[in-house]
């Protein structure tokens, strides 16, 4: 018998939070490779010239120079990848006061145990967003 894996649903991350004030309606950069994750739980940077978010790791070049090096946010629904390819896409993603399972968090492919732990105490830090296990 096949074994089946069921896709990250939307809010699955999320163990709790305070209504609409736990959300911000924002703009994800386009992904024309569709190479980063684009699911609920998805941990965030902000690219400081632009305001647009993409897929939080500390230490890829290309968003050093962007200053998406803090993480900022989690995705809070899925995005299809075809339609990320296809250009920038307005999402919705949990920005503060909410609580949420770190296990059902996704990474940037590059993200390593440092990474994660910056934007854990990033998130933490800043009573924004509090990380559970």
């Amino acid at each position: 018998m096949a074994t089946y894996t069921e896709p990250n649903r939307n809010l699955d991350f999320l163990a709790s939070d305070q209504g609409t004030i736990s959300f911000e309606v924002v703009t994800m950069l386009t992904d024309a490779s569709k190479t980063q994750p684009c699911v609920a739980g998805t941990v965030l940077g902000k690219i400081t010239a632009t305001g647009k978010y993409t897929p939080y790791d500390d230490a890829v070049a290309g968003l050093v120079a962007t200053g998406a090096t803090v993480a900022a946010g989690i995705l809070a629904d899925n995005v299809n990848a075809d339609t990320l390819a296809a250009g920038d896409v307005t999402v919705r993603i949990v920005k503060r006061l909410a609580e949420v399972k770190e296990s059902k968090l996704t990474w940037h492919t590059l993200a390593d145990a440092t990474s994660k732990a910056a934007a854990k105490t990033a998130l933490d830090g800043t009573n924004m967003i509090l990380i559970r296990s």
